[in-house]
């Protein structure tokens, strides 16, 4: 749970606290059935950067088929990781943030100075190791005028990455903390989200929508909705009764309040 950022909408605010039980987890990754996909995120990951590539290589060495999936700041690559990083590029997903393409925006969000181009950097080495990145960018009232500027932003720059996942806010954290200052609801103003998309569209980079309820989002963007909220933290309202696209939608995270959240939810027929 440690970390070197302080997003404002953070879902696990920073602990000074860490899990290390490396040879524990190596032991269990051995069970776990073949071709998982692993999660390590934090907090930060890669504070512990040289420990975590070890253990990555052990595993892989015993399990060529596992993957993972890790979420990182990308403040901590440097040049000297390239190799390693090219060694791992098969077997990793990265989950990198960037909010805005005004290094202001991005540096306010996450509470550090000079994050915006410490994170430049690290995506530069991580597109000269060949790496996967799923570059995520969560939707708030401090970004979201900035979404299309962002979206050819990436188009120029970052036309390398796995897929640009566009997200929706957890009620949790410092989020649930500072809710009324940054949740905006796409499903009263969808316009720059649907700019962002068409922007990113045209230039055939992968996006998606993660965790927006599918009736929040209009009928021909739905394609872009991904189910992408885990199952235990789930759930749907009464509004969600008898829509029939339940199977395919995110729903809402488990702490979700209705009184202060989406104004237009209606179930699909």
């Amino acid at each position: 749970e440690n970390c070197d950022q302080n997003c404002i909408m953070c879902s696990q605010p920073p602990k000074d606290k860490d899990y290390l039980f490396l040879e524990i987890y190596f032991e269990a990754i051995k069970l776990v059935k073949k071709n998982a996909v692993i999660g390590i995120t934090g907090g930060e990951p890669t504070l512990f950067k040289s420990k975590v590539f070890e253990f990555i290589i052990n595993v892989i060495k015993e399990r060529k088929d596992i993957k993972f999936h890790i979420l990182t700041n990308a403040q901590h690559f440097d040049k000297s990781d390239i190799d390693v990083l090219f060694k791992l590029s098969d077997n990793i997903l990265w989950g990198v943030p960037l909010y805005s393409s005004k290094q202001e925006t991005h540096d306010k969000i996450v509470g550090k100075e000079g994050a915006f181009k410490q994170l430049l950097k690290g995506l530069n080495v991580l597109v000269q190791s060949a790496s996967q990145v799923e570059l995520r960018t969560v939707l708030m009232k401090q970004n979201i005028n900035e979404l299309p500027r962002l979206a050819e932003f990436v188009a120029s720059n970052l036309s390398w990455i796995h897929v640009w996942a566009i997200m929706q806010l957890e009620y949790i954290g410092y989020a649930k903390m500072n809710w009324k200052h940054i949740f905006f609801d796409n499903s009263n103003d969808f316009s720059n989200i649907d700019l962002a998309l068409n922007i990113i569209s045209s230039k055939k980079i992968n996006a998606s929508l993660y965790n927006f309820p599918l009736c929040t989002v209009p009928g021909p963007r739905r394609v872009f909705s991904v189910p992408s909220i885990s199952d235990w933290k789930k759930k749907f309202i009464s509004e969600c009764d008898n829509c029939s696209r339940q199977d395919i939608c995110s729903g809402f995270f488990s702490w979700y309040k209705e009184d202060i959240g989406y104004k237009n939810i209606n179930k699909i027929i």
